[in-house]
C-alpha cells in the first residue's frame, strides 16, 4: 500500500494531509498533524487506513471522510480539535463500510457532535474512547446498519444521538455514563440495546423519541435523571412515547432491586416506565459487562431531609436509613457513617464497617453548630468506596427537660414524699442547678421549695402544706443564672391526717372498746350478786 508514515506537520492555514480520487490502499501512520483548518481529508476514495497518530488543536475537522469506502480509523488520539469551526472533530458523509475502532477523542470543541456519521451505511464504532465533548459524543443520522460496541462514551453533552432513518444497530456491551443530558437519544428505529451501562446520566439513560422497533434487554441503568439527591433518588432510567415498539426484560435498575422474596435474582415486580415500557424481569444485581467499576450510591432517605427542611434544625436523635448499594465487579459491600462539623473540612466516625443499613445518631454527644455534614460510605472488598454526602445541617440542641419522675396517682399522697427527676443535658456542658416548685387547685401562683439543688432528688414535707389538695409540681433548671429548661408535673392529691380524723378513727375506737369491757365487767358483778342471792335463799 502507500504509506504516509512519521510526519510531523504542522501548518497555520489548510489541511495537513489530503487524500483525493483514489482506489488505491494507503495508509497515514505515526504522524503528528496540527493544523488551523483540517487534519486530514480524504475525498472519493477506498481502503484507506489512518491508524496510530496524534492529531490536536486543529480548528475545524481532525479527520473528514467524504463520499468514501472500506475506510479505517484506528489507535489514532484526537484531542482538543474543532476550536474555530466544523460541525464534526471526526466527519463522515456519504461513506460506506467505516470503521472506527480503537481510537481516544478528548476536549473537542465541534458545534455538533465529536463523531458524527452522516448519509452512510455499514458502520462500524468498535472500543473507542469519547469524553469530554462541548456537545454529543456520536451522532448518527440516516445512516442504517451498523454495529457500535465496547466504546467508553463519557461526560458529553449528550452521550449518543441516533437520529432519524438511523435504523438496524446493534448496540451493545458500551459505557455510557455522565452525558449533561440523556444518555442515548433514538429517533432511528429497529435497535438492539444489550449488555449497555447506562450510569448517571443527568436526564434520563435512554429516550425514545419515534415510534419504532426496539429490545432493551440485560443492560445496567444505574442512577440516570437523579435531579435532586437529597429529595429524590428515584432517577430515569428510560423514557419514551406510549407507542413505541419495545421488548424490554432482564434489566438492572439501582432504584429498583426489591422485593425479592424467593431471592432468585429476579425483583418481585415488574418495572414500570408507561404503558409501553414495562420490564417484566428486572434483576437485583448489576452485570459485569466492562471492568469499569461501580458501585451503587448508599442514597440516604429523602424524607430524613424534607423534615428536617420544615423544622429548620436537628435536634436529639435522627435516624440515618439508606438504600442498598451494589457493585458491578459483584464484591461485597460494608457501611461507615461520618460526621463532619466544620462543613467538610475534618470527619469524624460515627459507624464502623456494617452490614447494617440503619442507623441512630445522638447529636447530642457533640457541640451545635450551623455546617454539620453527615456521609454514608459504601465501602468493596477490593478497597473502592462511593459516598452520599447530605446537605448542610444545623445541629440546635436545647437543653432537655428534668422530667419528674412518676408519683403513685392509686392513693393520696401524705407524709414524707420522695420527688425524683431525669437530669437534664446539655449540649453545652454547663454546669446545671435546679429550683423545684409547687402549687394547688391550678393556681398560678408556685411556691418555692428549694432552690440551687445539684441532686436530682429531694424530699418534700408534705405536712407543712395545704391539706386535700390536688398539687403539681415545677422543676426548673438552671445554667449561668438563666432558666433553660423546665417540666410541669401532672396533678397528685395530697392528704394528711388531721387531729380530728386522728381522734375520729383512734380515741374513738378505744372509748367504744373501753365500753364494751366495762359493760362485761358490770355484767360480770351483776351476775355474781344474782348468783349469790339464789345461794341465800335456798339455804
Amino acid at each position: 500500500p502507500y504509506i504516509i508514515q512519521n510526519y510531523n506537520i504542522t501548518i497555520t492555514s489548510g489541511t495537513c494531509i489530503k487524500i483525493e480520487n483514489t482506489t488505491k490502499y494507503f495508509k497515514i501512520e505515526n504522524c503528528f498533524l496540527n493544523s488551523d483548518e483540517n487534519g486530514i481529508y480524504i475525498r472519493n476514495c477506498s481502503n484507506g487506513v489512518v491508524n496510530n497518530s496524534i492529531i490536536n488543536d486543529c480548528g475545524n475537522h481532525a479527520v473528514y471522510l467524504y463520499d468514501s469506502e472500506n475506510c479505517t480509523l484506528s489507535n489514532n488520539t484526537i484531542d482538543n480539535n474543532s476550536l474555530d469551526s466544523g460541525i464534526a472533530t471526526i466527519l463522515i458523509d456519504y461513506g460506506d463500510n467505516t470503521t472506527l475502532f480503537k481510537n481516544k477523542l478528548s476536549n473537542n470543541k465541534a458545534s455538533v457532535a465529536c463523531v458524527k456519521i452522516r448519509d452512510s451505511t455499514n458502520n462500524y464504532i468498535i472500543n473507542n474512547t469519547i469524553y469530554s465533548s462541548i456537545e454529543t459524543g456520536l451522532e448518527i443520522s440516516n445512516s442504517p446498519n451498523g454495529i457500535i460496541e465496547q466504546n467508553l462514551i463519557k461526560s458529553n453533552s449528550y452521550g449518543m444521538k441516533i437520529e432519524i432513518s438511523s435504523d438496524n444497530y446493534q448496540i451493545s456491551n458500551n459505557m455510557i455514563m455522565n452525558s449533561i443530558f440523556d444518555g442515548i437519544k433514538v429517533h432511528g428505529t429497529k435497535i438492539n440495546f444489550t449488555h449497555n451501562i447506562f450510569y448517571n446520566n443527568s436526564q434520563t439513560g435512554l429516550a425514545f423519541h419515534s415510534n419504532g422497533e426496539y429490545n432493551v434487554s440485560y443492560n445496567n441503568f444505574i442512577e440516570n435523571g437523579i435531579p435532586d439527591p437529597y429529595y429524590s433518588y428515584e432517577g430515569t432510567p428510560m423514557s419514551g412515547l406510549y407507542m413505541i415498539d419495545l421488548e424490554c426484560a432482564y434489566n438492572f435498575y439501582s432504584i429498583f432491586i426489591v422485593p425479592d422474596m424467593n431471592d432468585d435474582g429476579i425483583v418481585d415486580n415488574p418495572y414500570i416506565f408507561n404503558e409501553s415500557i414495562v420490564d417484566p424481569f428486572p434483576v437485583t444485581d448489576p452485570y459485569t459487562i466492562s471492568t469499569y467499576h461501580i458501585i451503587t450510591i448508599p442514597f440516604m432517605n429523602c424524607s430524613v431531609f424534607q423534615q428536617i427542611e420544615n423544622i429548620g434544625y436537628i435536634e436529639g436523635n435522627l435516624t440515618l436509613e439508606w438504600i442498598q448499594s451494589r457493585d458491578t465487579l459483584q464484591h461485597d459491600i460494608t457501611y461507615s457513617v461520618w460526621y463532619s462539623k466544620d462543613a467538610g473540612s475534618s470527619w469524624m466516625q460515627l459507624l464502623g464497617y456494617t452490614n447494617e443499613r440503619k442507623f441512630l445518631w445522638n447529636t447530642r454527644l457533640d457541640s451545635n453548630s450551623n455546617n454539620y455534614l453527615v456521609k454514608v460510605k459504601a465501602n468493596c472488598s477490593n478497597d473502592h468506596y462511593v459516598e452520599y454526602l447530605s446537605p448542610l445541617l444545623i445541629v440546635n440542641n436545647s437543653v432537655t427537660n428534668p422530667i419528674l419522675y412518676s408519683l403513685s396517682k392509686e392513693k393520696p399522697l401524705s407524709g414524707i414524699i420522695s420527688l425524683k427527676w431525669q437530669a437534664s443535658d446539655d449540649p453545652n456542658n454547663r454546669v446545671l442547678k435546679y429550683s423545684i416548685y409547687y402549687n394547688y387547685d391550678n393556681s398560678d401562683n408556685w411556691n418555692l421549695i428549694q432552690a440551687g439543688l445539684v441532686e436530682t432528688s429531694l424530699d418534700w414535707d408534705s405536712r407543712k402544706c395545704p391539706n386535700s389538695k390536688y398539687y403539681r409540681f415545677k422543676i426548673c433548671c438552671i445554667a449561668d443564672s438563666e432558666i433553660v429548661a423546665s417540666y410541669i408535673s401532672d396533678q397528685y392529691q395530697v392528704k394528711n391526717e388531721s387531729i380530728i380524723e386522728l381522734l375520729q378513727f383512734i380515741i374513738f375506737p378505744i372509748i367504744i372498746i373501753g365500753a364494751g369491757i366495762g359493760a362485761f365487767i358490770y355484767w360480770k358483778r351483776y351476775k355474781k350478786r344474782e348468783l349469790d342471792k339464789i345461794g341465800k335463799i335456798n339455804k
